[in-house]
């Protein structure tokens, strides 16, 4: 199966739930971003298992997308299938358990979500996520973190499809986190995750969360589109600072500028294209290799057509 052929095969199989050549920018925080050849949204786990393995049987590219935040979609747009969980994949529920809390969250949630979540439910754990733009299955995927933390620690299992349509629970002690990233063979969808917590105030929880969010919005540029966090942060020192020293803050191509604000934020000032970002982020990476000798590595993912992998 291949081609055209399989796109009708998942446009068949999957009535009402699919969209063709339909643009990917209004699904991104940047608000960039050429279309898909299909848009696949889901309803349950059956459902995600049956479609990842038509595309196995074939040699078609899917990428899944939660809140867009954490991506450059370039402008060509992405051959092959987008996939979407719909408000389906949106439960919490938490057991108190021995030694704390264990809060499982589907992957759909948001981090806005989850975090009142924890405060109408007296959860503590997770407030270093605060202000995260992006949902669970990403952030879980991506070990998203902050000053005060990252998922790693949090995770305590995954559920997920593999590419064979395999539903699997593994647990902590199974995931190998690094900075930025879950390392795992293969490729699959996280449907939910098991999150280790603690109970504690309602109050001083909310405190904690609306203080991490008032830190962040005071240093980092919440007033335009972006992706947040543009590069990982070498040994040496922060990305921003080595960014800021090279000369970059406020450098422009096209519609898109280095954040006055935060140095280690691109963000879409006007009308930007995904070419715009990508020729600063590579002007960025150019100065900074040139000053310090240090190679910045992207912590956003680059995907699609016009991007030289």
């Amino acid at each position: 199966m291949r081609g055209e052929h399989l796109l009708e095969i998942i446009l068949n199989k999957f009535p009402g739930k699919v969209q063709e050549n339909a643009s990917l920018d209004a699904l991104t925080t940047y608000r960039v971003g050429g279309p898909a050849d299909l848009i696949v949204k889901l309803d349950d786990e059956q459902e995600i298992a049956e479609l990842l393995q038509i595309i196995k049987a074939s040699d078609l590219t899917f990428v899944v997308l939660g809140k867009g935040s954490n991506v450059l979609i370039m402008d060509g747009g992405i051959r092959g299938v987008v996939l979407l969980l719909s408000d389906n994949f949106k439960k919490i529920s938490y057991s108190e358990e021995e030694g704390g809390v264990l809060v499982s969250v589907d992957a759909a949630v948001t981090i806005a979500e989850l975090m009142e979540y924890c405060i109408a439910y007296g959860i503590s754990g997770f407030e270093f996520a605060a202000g995260i733009p992006g949902s669970i299955g990403g952030c879980v995927r991506g070990n998203a973190g902050t000053r005060d933390g990252d998922f790693a620690a949090a995770v305590n299992w995954i559920r997920l499809i593999n590419e064979q349509g395999k539903i699997q629970t593994i647990t902590r002690a199974n995931l190998e986190y690094r900075y930025r990233g879950l390392q795992m063979p293969g490729r699959f969808v996280i449907t939910t995750a098991g999150l280790k917590g603690q109970k504690g105030s309602p109050e001083i929880i909310k405190n904690k969360i609306e203080d991490i969010i008032h830190w962040r919005h005071s240093r980092q540029p919440y007033d335009k589109p972006s992706a947040g966090s543009v590069f990982k942060n070498p040994e040496m020192a922060p990305a921003a600072k080595l960014i800021d020293q090279a000369g970059c803050k406020g450098m422009r191509v096209g519609g898109a500028a280095i954040s006055e604000k935060h140095a280690n934020f691109i963000v879409n000032e006007e009308n930007a294209t995904a070419s715009d970002i990508l020729k600063l982020i590579e002007e960025v990476r150019r100065r900074v290799f040139e000053k310090f000798q240090v190679l910045l590595e992207t912590e956003i993912h680059i995907l699609g057509e016009g991007h030289a992998k």
